[in-house]
């Protein structure tokens, strides 16, 4: 479950950056809890940079990820 935000344009060094938050929702199990911010999610195409990992429920079912495209990586 992948959520966009609305992008965010600016003028940085004379060079235009387009930054795009997500919010990326999926099962925990033993891959996804290994994931850090450290790794990258390659989702629609598009490589994304994980900014934070969150765990969503008291039973640990589920991991939120929130994403940043238009950042290097």
């Amino acid at each position: 479950d992948l959520l966009e935000q609305k992008g965010k344009e600016k003028i940085s060094g004379g060079v235009l950056e387009d930054n795009n938050l997500a919010t990326m929702r999926v099962r925990s199990d033993s891959t996804t809890a290994t994931i850090t911010a450290a790794d990258r999610v390659i989702a629609r195409g598009i490589t994304w940079a994980i900014k934070n990992v969150i765990q969503i429920d008291a039973k640990d079912t589920m991991l939120e990820f929130v994403l940043e495209k238009g950042v290097a990586a």
